[in-house]
């Protein structure tokens, strides 16, 4: 047991320091500088800690696994007697006593096959002397026989321990397949906070750019009024206009810390390393004019196709339809308790005796002086009048395969509608990219026009102000966007079941959604 904890402990172990060694490699290459989302990802599928408990629950189920399986291991027993008794003899003219020796062994086993029937092989030695016979001179018996016991109704096909079996072996497959559905989970989350990240960054930009532009147009006014051509009293406006842009580009620049640490907490990285977190570098993907809502032509037909491909793909139903089986199995094997036991027992042996003084003697006898072979068959029945232990145990593996079927079916149901919130939050993020992209242009376009007009005397500074406010207002807007667009790609791809694959036992990105990484919606 204690040789068993250490192997685990030492598996566990390794698991997690590989992955926090590739964690430590990837992040010194990875971080620095500039950061991409593929290296953001890579780290968060080797450092996460919800997929690092995701694995160790894995190890735990092996283990579970090898705990069921333990009542059909091979058992052996041996044992080694030795003896001398004495008893006392009354006659009516002498009183004497009685001895005996007895020097015996034996070897046996018992194995337990998935089909219930139990064999056991057994050889055994006996020799007894009596009175004042030496040691020596006793004879030795020696039996060997094989020992077959079938199930005809309880415990037959395995019963209820094969069940346990088959439900801990079920269990071991869900259980990895929970490891790649958190994976998938913590993946998306990582790269949700990417696109956070990248949107602060993008948002302290356009207030950097906001503040640089109401300096300018202080700077040039300054100038207007040194020339008597604009009233010094504009410039109060101006200064306040600034400060404002100020401030809010101070806002912004928290914000991007923030955002950078929300990141670094997705990645299982500490507040050390996050400080040490590069810009992001992957830019926004860019809408496809599939995505759009205009440029869907497919319909409901294709949302029904993506969401019978994602039942059939998603990790999370995969152990959830395993869990049911496993349920159904135990329910099975708790229902076989309530037959009553009838065994069929055959035996088959010999037995030899060799006696003298050979030191071969303990050996010899199971191979001289044979007798047999010696033959019986058994037919043992057991009926107990209520056996409530068996009933209140099928009623509790009803009631969990019940639970499982209902837990079964909210999840599909779920992951049927997520599947198609995803689909239309793509094409409606994309509709929004394209707007607010149009937006940008238009109030850059109005900015150009106010500032000519204010030059020219036809526009007021608040006219000037309001264009330039309206522009960053829309370049906000326009961030905002661009990241619910490559969030919403991101979710469209997990709820699908292909944004994490488990490639050998190594987690990677899906091939599928490998064009995430790039910052393009060009699909494969």
């Amino acid at each position: 047991m204690r040789a068993t904890r250490r192997a685990y402990g030492r598996r566990i172990g390794i698991v997690v320091a590989a992955s926090f060694a590739s964690a430590g490699t990837v992040r010194a290459q990875d971080t620095t500088g500039t950061l991409t989302l593929e290296s953001v990802v890579r780290i968060t599928l080797a450092r996460g800690p919800d997929i690092l408990l995701a694995r160790s629950r894995v190890a735990q189920s092996r283990g579970a696994l090898d705990v069921a399986r333990a009542a059909f291991d091979v058992t052996t027993s041996a044992y080694v007697l030795g003896a001398r008794d004495r008893a006392p003899i009354v006659t009516p003219t002498v009183a004497a006593e009685t001895t005996s020796t007895t020097a015996s062994y034996g070897l046996g086993a018992q194995r337990r096959l998935g089909s219930g029937i139990v064999i056991k092989p057994q050889v055994d030695f006996k020799r007894v002397t009596l009175g004042g016979i030496g040691v020596a001179d006793g004879p030795g018996l020696a039996t060997a026989s094989l020992s077959v016991t079938a199930p005809l109704q309880r415990g037959r096909g395995g019963g209820v321990v094969g069940a346990v079996v088959a439900a801990a072996r079920i269990e071991t497959d869900a259980a990895r397949a929970d490891l790649r559905q958190t994976a998938a989970g913590t993946a998306l989350d990582a790269i949700t906070a990417y696109w956070g990240y990248q949107a602060a960054a993008a948002r302290t930009e356009a207030r950097r750019v906001s503040e640089a532009r109401a300096a300018r147009l202080l700077e040039d006014t300054r100038a207007l009024v040194r020339a008597d051509e604009r009233p010094a009293s504009d410039l109060t406006q101006l200064e306040a206009n600034v400060a404002s842009k100020a401030a809010a580009r101070l806002d912004a620049a928290q914000q991007l810390v923030e955002a950078r640490h929300r990141l670094a907490l997705a990645m299982g990285l500490g507040a050390r390393e996050a400080a040490a977190l590069g810009g992001p570098a992957t830019p926004f993907p860019e809408p496809a004019p599939a995505d759009t809502a205009s440029g869907r032509g497919d319909g409901p037909a294709a949302d029904a196709a993506a969401v019978a491909d994602a039942l059939g793909t998603r990790a999370d139903v995969s152990a959830a339809r395993q869990r049911r089986a496993a349920s159904q199995r135990l329910a099975s094997g708790a229902s076989s308790e309530l037959r009553p036991r009838v065994d069929l027992s055959v035996q088959v042996g010999y037995a030899g005796i060799d006696g003298g003084r050979a030191l071969d003697r303990p050996v010899s006898a199971f191979y001289r002086n044979v007798a047999g072979p010696s033959a019986s068959v058994q037919l043992s029945y057991e009926l107990p009048w209520r056996n409530s232990e068996a009933r209140g145990r099928l009623v509790q593996a009803l009631v969990a395969d019940e639970q499982s079927a209902i837990a079964l079916g909210t999840l599909e149901r779920t992951v049927a509608s997520n599947v198609a919130v995803a689909i239309a939050g793509v094409a409606s993020s994309a509709a929004q990219c394209e707007r607010a992209g149009q937006a940008v242009t238009l109030y850059a376009r109005s900015v150009e026009n106010e500032q000519q007009r204010f030059r020219l005397g036809a526009a007021t500074l608040f006219d000037v102000i309001l264009a330039e406010d309206a522009l960053t207002t829309a370049r906000l807007a326009q961030a905002d966007a661009r990241q619910r667009y490559a969030v919403a790609l991101a979710r469209r791809q997990f709820e699908a079941g292909r944004l994490v694959a488990d490639v050998a036992g190594e987690l990677r990105t899906d091939p599928d959604a490998a064009w995430l990484l790039g910052g393009t919606a060009t699909r494969r």
